[in-house]
């Protein structure tokens, strides 16, 4: 977590990049310097070329082709929420330093499973906004104008990556991609995700949280993961052509991150990291399909709902 003269630094950084002058900034989670790397001007310069910030500007809508977004990672989500309060303080009282439009700013956060609280704003914490921004897991469009703290429908931003509707594009990506020895193939992963939900300590500590996301589905039996895990599988069994109906409160509560981070791997003809190799695969995901989405037309996808409405609504 930063220090208060860090997140200071921080903030004065991003007012002072002139490429942010009449833009929309959007604050993201994510590595904001290699190790070792000193934060300069040249550094907050190539900052949309870090995870996470590159991913969300390789999804915008790709007829969004003029004043484009500017993306900035702050750290962790107490971070990038810091952030977002602290830039809009120092922009009100030292306006002649900076190059940012405070009711251009946003931020983009994990909703994760524990609330994270949020100073002088008007929702009190990241559950809050969440479920005024969600209705059944699909974006309330009507209620995007009273939001500049957006939070994922999704308990991380890498279940954004194995979105049930990119099986036949992972099935056509060049190299093969593969989840735990094998091509992969994401009922696997669902189902896995599913059974393993037991062994999650977080899942557990806030299992209250979780069940009240996903009330909207009442044949998953969430009194305790157990229940919860064999539930999800019963419904599975029974279910072949709505099975998105039950993948999507998995990915609302169970942890998506480690099966990205530690299964997603490339065969063993590939030669660069695996990082390297999923990073690429996360950027083609974005440009080839979360880009390429009309956000009103697909409310369970949630991030090009928030790209069309900046563009339609704040941009013009």
């Amino acid at each position: 977590m930063l220090s208060e003269e860090e997140l200071e630094q921080h903030c004065r950084y991003i007012l002072s990049q002139r490429r942010i002058k009449n833009k929309i900034v959007i604050l993201c989670e994510g590595v904001r310097a290699q190790r070792g790397e000193r934060l300069s001007p040249q550094l907050y310069g190539k900052m949309e070329e870090l995870p996470d910030a590159n991913f969300y500007n390789a999804c915008i809508p790709y007829y969004w082709t003029q004043k484009r977004p500017q993306f900035f990672n702050c750290g962790d989500r107490s971070d990038t929420l810091n952030t977002y309060s602290k830039l809009l303080e120092i922009n009100a009282i030292e306006p002649e330093i900076s190059f940012l439009s405070s009711d251009l700013l946003f931020a983009l956060v994990d909703v994760d499973l524990c609330p994270a609280q949020i100073e002088d704003y008007h929702f009190a914490d990241t559950e809050d906004i969440f479920h005024d921004l969600y209705q059944g897991l699909c974006v309330r469009i009507d209620r995007l104008p009273d939001h500049r703290i957006w939070v994922t429908g999704f308990k991380h931003k890498e279940a954004y990556f194995i979105n049930p509707d990119l099986q036949s594009f992972f099935d056509e990506y060049p190299l093969p991609i593969m989840y735990r020895e094998d091509r992969l193939k994401l009922d696997n992963l669902y189902q896995d995700m599913a059974d393993e939900l037991c062994k999650d300590a977080d899942l557990h500590n806030n299992l209250s949280i979780a069940s009240k996301r996903i009330q909207h589905c009442p044949d998953l039996e969430c009194s305790d993961l157990q229940r919860l895990s064999q539930s999800w599988r019963s419904q599975w069994e029974m279910t072949a052509n709505y099975r998105d109906e039950l993948v999507f409160p998995l990915l609302a509560i169970a942890k998506s991150k480690p099966y990205w981070k530690e299964e997603i791997q490339p065969d063993e003809s590939y030669s660069r990291s695996a990082t390297v190799f999923r990073d690429a695969l996360s950027l083609e995901i974005a440009k080839k399909f979360y880009a390429r989405q009309n956000g009103g037309d697909c409310l369970h996808y949630h991030l090009p709902c928030f790209f069309k409405y900046l563009y339609d609504e704040i941009l013009s």
